[in-house]
């Protein structure tokens, strides 16, 4: 499979505003993929087994199952919502060298705002900064880590996705639990941008039914998994420029995936990898 990078023409689309992310600040978004109806599931297998994706992995923290992604070789970028601080973790990965996955074990911490006081009683998420690091106690050598991108990226760029979690159809939705690793692709479809918040991009599940804009691998992510990387690839490079935090919609076609850019958390990931 040749994976290349390409612009679909830009439309209008439903954008997520401020008022319905504020909405569900108390959701617990996990995320798996869903993929286009009329492509055949192991299409979508197929793609997840391509080299970008070899730094992905399947995390496991206090009862939950989430995506991180091997930034350094003892450091996974992860959701901050999917994990505990401070709590051991096991992050699963494929392994070239040994032909087989492997269990390495971990402590979580948070981004330090992710969680904000609400009153004296109570603090309350902020999905702006859900964003988390597993430092690993034995180092993993035989994959090479995904390299960060912490620039902006131009709305219409084809980017690629990779998680784990329930599988499904646009038309059916989130079907059942198999832990299966696929790959997606979208387009980077908007920005949001407001000066009370960090910006972040969306990405639209486009049904090939209705919209020229589906790509060959269309797919968005959907119950099952969190921190799901999203690709764009540079010169023959693939750099990771963000990681999944929340779907509207629950997964069928016409849903959104907003997704937190590395560019907001650049001294953070560097000081903690």
């Amino acid at each position: 499979m040749t994976l290349t990078t390409t612009v679909k023409s830009l439309n209008l689309r439903p954008v997520p505003t401020l008022r319905m992310i504020a909405l569900l600040l108390f959701v617990v978004p996990l995320f798996g993929v869903i993929w286009r109806h009329d492509v055949e599931e192991k299409e979508y297998c197929e793609l997840a087994k391509e080299d970008l994706f070899l730094p992905v992995g399947a995390v496991y923290c206090r009862g939950l199952n989430s995506t991180g992604t091997l930034i350094s070789p003892t450091t996974v970028l992860v959701s901050a919502h999917a994990i505990s601080p401070d709590t051991p973790a096991i992050f699963q990965i494929y392994s070239p060298n040994k032909g087989e996955y492997i269990k390495v074990r971990g402590v979580t911490k948070q981004h330090e705002h992710f969680f904000r006081k609400h009153n004296e009683d109570r603090r309350i998420i902020s999905l702006h900064n859900d964003i988390g690091v597993i430092t690993l106690e034995e180092a993993i050598e035989d994959i090479q880590p995904a390299k960060c991108f912490f620039n902006p990226v131009e709305l219409g760029t084809l980017c690629y996705g990779c998680g784990f979690g329930r599988p499904g159809t646009g038309l059916s939705g989130p079907q059942g639990r198999d832990q299966i690793k696929r790959g997606f692709t979208n387009t980077i479809d908007n920005m949001i941008d407001d000066p009370n918040f960090d910006p972040f991009y969306t990405i639209f599940f486009d049904s090939p039914d209705d919209s020229p804009n589906a790509t060959p691998f269309e797919g968005i992510g959907s119950e099952g998994d969190s921190g799901a990387p999203i690709f764009i690839e540079r010169g023959g490079e693939f750099l990771l420029v963000g990681v999944l935090n929340l779907l509207i919609l629950k997964g069928f076609y016409a849903s959104t995936n907003t997704i937190l850019p590395l560019m907001n958390f650049k001294e953070w990931i560097e000081k903690n990898s």
